[in-house]
C-alpha cells in the first residue's frame, strides 16, 4: 500500500503542470513550453535516477558491473545533475539548422559557460510520456537530453555511446568509460523512470 502511493505520487508530481519559472530564450511559445515541461520532468528523473543507484540490473545494465566506487561516483554524479536543475538557474537558448553544431546533433553545450543550445531535432524526440506509451527511445527522450548536456557542464562527461544498445554494450566492455559516459547517465535515467511508471501502472487500483 504504501509503496503504490509513494509511486502514485511521484507520478503525480512528474506530470504535474510546470511552474513556467525557466524558460529558454529564442524559442517560440510552443517550444517554451515544451521545454519548461520537459525541465520539470528532467528534475524527477535525476532524482529518482540517484535514489535508484545500487546493485541492480539496472546499474549493471548502463554502468557495468558493480563496485561501491563505481556507484559513489554515479550517484555524484546525478546529484550534481539535479542540484543543477533544482537551482532554476539553467541557461538554454533554441539553435537553428544553420547552427553547424546541430547538423548532428540533439542539443550542445558550451562547457566554459553552461548554455544548453537546443537544437531543432530536440523537439523532435519522444517525451517520457511517449516513451511509457511505447515509442521508440533508443536515441533518447528529451528530457534525458537535458540530463546529457548538464551532465557534461557540471561533470565533465564524455560522449562515449550514442544509442541505447551503443551503451549496453560500452556498459559491458569498459565499466570505467561507461560512468563517464554523458549517454549513459541518461539511459539510466530513462529506464529507471520507465520501470517507475510500469510500476505504477501495476499496482493502480481499477477504476
Amino acid at each position: 500500500m504504501f509503496r503504490r502511493i509513494a509511486i502514485l505520487l511521484l507520478l503525480v508530481g512528474i506530470w504535474a503542470t510546470p511552474s513556467l519559472a525557466q524558460t529558454a530564450a529564442r524559442c517560440a511559445p510552443y517550444q517554451e513550453q515544451s521545454v519548461a515541461t520537459d525541465l520539470e520532468i528532467a528534475t524527477r528523473m535525476a532524482a529518482s535516477a540517484a535514489a535508484a543507484v545500487g546493485d541492480t540490473e539496472t546499474f549493471a545494465t548502463w554502468f557495468g558491473t558493480y563496485t561501491d566506487r563505481n556507484a559513489e561516483q554515479v550517484r555524484a554524479v546525478l546529484k550534481q545533475v539535479h542540484a543543477k536543475l533544482l537551482s532554476q538557474r539553467l541557461a538554454l537558448t533554441c539553435a537553428t539548422k544553420s547552427d553547424q553544431t546541430c547538423q548532428e546533433a540533439f542539443a550542445w553545450v558550451f562547457p566554459a559557460s553552461g548554455v544548453i543550445r537546443l537544437c531543432p531535432d530536440y523537439f523532435f524526440l519522444p517525451s517520457m510520456e511517449r516513451a511509457h506509451a511505447g515509442e521508440d527511445i533508443n536515441l533518447g527522450s528529451r528530457e534525458g537530453a537535458l540530463i546529457h548536456e548538464i551532465s557534461h557542464a557540471v561533470s565533465g562527461t564524455d560522449d562515449d555511446c550514442i544509442t541505447w544498445a551503443d551503451c549496453r554494450t560500452l556498459a559491458r566492455r569498459s565499466p570505467a568509460t561507461a560512468i563517464l559516459s554523458a549517454n549513459s547517465y541518461e539511459s539510466f535515467a530513462e529506464d529507471v523512470m520507465l520501470q517507475l511508471m510500469a510500476a505504477a501502472e501495476t499496482v493502480a487500483p481499477p477504476m
